[in-house]
């Protein structure tokens, strides 16, 4: 009778701490990976008409680092991840498509893959 009893604490108090983890896991922080690049974001509670773009930002960030990564080495895993940013969420220029567009693309990397600011 005393164990089921200990054992019925010890399981509720578990299942408390696990709740409680659970509620106060903070679920406005995300991240992207892709290869080795990583980056961390917020995602904010904005009011009614407004616009957020830090997944999207985040997504910049990355390609970013996806072209600094690949201009050191020229490894092909970088390109198929860079087109697919550049197509996503790049600004698209049909100047940096002239050429080599990968190369185009990553020379010009910080104007491709510009940050905006949430509206």
């Amino acid at each position: 009778m005393k164990t089921s009893k200990m054992v019925l604490i010890i399981s509720l108090i578990f299942g408390l701490g696990i709740l409680i983890v659970f509620l106060l896991k903070d679920n406005s922080k995300k991240e992207i990976k892709i290869l080795d690049c990583k980056v961390s974001y917020t995602v904010k509670e904005l009011q009614p008409g407004f616009i957020d773009f830090s997944e999207s930002n985040a997504k910049k960030e990355i390609g970013i680092c996806l072209c600094e990564k690949y201009l050191s080495n020229r490894e092909q895993k970088y390109k198929v991840e860079i087109l697919k940013l550049y197509n996503n969420v790049g600004m698209i220029y049909p100047s940096f498509e002239k050429g080599n567009k990968l190369d185009s693309v990553c020379n010009n990397r910080t104007y491709v893959f510009f940050k905006q600011f949430n509206l």
